[in-house]
């Protein structure tokens, strides 16, 4: 067996066939003439497809997160990767039942290794995509859980976050990781006005979103954005886009443009983004126990403002031999457009 590492891409080479992973390049069969022709040849369709429709987070910032988080939790919370992985799972099978979860200092720690973690590379990705999703203070994070959005912060310079988390157990590894990274939190203050709020991954828990977004929206300033970002599957994106026209005086400013009904309800397809994860060693080994993948992932995303919504013709699918762009009068189907990220305006 032949290893080539080629940036972090990887595919593996059958006689008569092959199949794209990411991350080493294993070449199995020696029989191949043309095997420098042929992995080439992959590399470029590779290429073609994220350059298309997805966004990557490298491995730097991967290896960079999770060692910053598990350092203080091996560290400051004795952290043990064997029961966090089975406490993990009984959290995932929960989340997909939408079961509610009553946090303990056990399974705050598990969420903060993995959901947590994964939370905090895809805002990431989002910020360096998108300058909608700029973090712009005061901050709140609504429904932070037990790490909140911490790592973003620390590495795009936020040093003082407010939060807003019902559970002990969470408050509480929130704090100590914030005095470990050296951020300052406060609690939420009803009387507070914020120019960010954020909700990853908490209104699917909240048993009234429209009425939990409206009561955000008076805490926020006039030049104030609300970032929500769930799941990217069918069902937890159209949940959300339904929340568009149920929200007062609050409009949509990304990734639509317009505040009308989503075009895409009803067909089947639906509006999300995929990221890449050029995942360390630590995600890919809780991966590994559970039998998940979280090298590419799925998002849905609204942002809500005061402010006019000023999007043009924004890039929501890539199939096949056509693209779709959402604009203010509908759907639109045009030829395929390369290098351009889902969500992004084709001006």
């Amino acid at each position: 067996m032949k290893t080539i590492s080629f940036e972090h891409q990887h595919f593996k080479l059958f006689p008569q066939k092959a199949c794209v992973n990411f991350t080493e390049l294993v070449v199995f069969s020696p029989e191949h003439q043309n095997c420098k022709i042929l992995i080439f040849k992959l590399l470029k369709l590779c290429l073609n497809l994220r350059n298309n429709k997805v966004i990557v987070v490298p491995i730097e910032i991967c290896e960079g997160f999770e060692n910053t988080l598990f350092s203080f939790l091996k560290s400051e919370c004795g952290f043990n990767f064997k029961s966090a992985s089975k406490t993990t799972l009984s959290l995932h099978n929960r989340f997909i039942k939408r079961q509610p979860v009553r946090y303990d200092s056990e399974s705050a720690l598990a969420y903060a290794a993995y959901y947590g973690l994964v939370n905090n590379l895809k805002l990431w990705a989002l910020i360096q995509s998108f300058r909608e999703f700029e973090l712009k203070g005061p901050i709140l994070d609504f429904g932070s859980g037990p790490i909140g959005i911490l790592l973003v912060a620390k590495e795009v310079g936020v040093t003082e976050i407010s939060y807003f988390e019902p559970s002990l157990h969470n408050r509480r590894l929130l704090k100590n990781f914030a005095a470990f990274l050296g951020i300052k939190t406060e609690n939420f203050s009803v009387s507070a006005k914020f120019n960010t709020i954020l909700a990853l991954n908490s209104l699917r828990e909240v048993s009234n979103p429209k009425k939990a977004i409206k009561w955000l929206s008076k805490n926020l300033s006039d030049q104030g954005k609300l970032i929500i970002i769930e799941p990217g599957d069918k069902d937890s994106s159209t949940r959300l886009v339904r929340l568009k026209s149920q929200c007062g005086n609050l409009e949509v400013s990304f990734p639509c443009p317009h505040n009308k009904t989503c075009p895409m309800l009803g067909t089947k397809d639906w509006c999300h983004c995929v990221i890449e994860l050029q995942r360390g060693r630590y995600l890919r080994e809780l991966d590994r126990k559970l039998k998940l993948n979280h090298h590419r992932i799925k998002l849905s995303c609204l942002i809500f403002s005061k402010e006019k919504n000023l999007r043009e013709n924004v890039l929501v699918s890539i199939k096949g031999s056509s693209a779709t762009i959402c604009s203010r009068e509908g759907l639109i189907q045009v030829p395929p457009i390369k290098k351009r990220n889902l969500w992004e305006q084709i001006l």
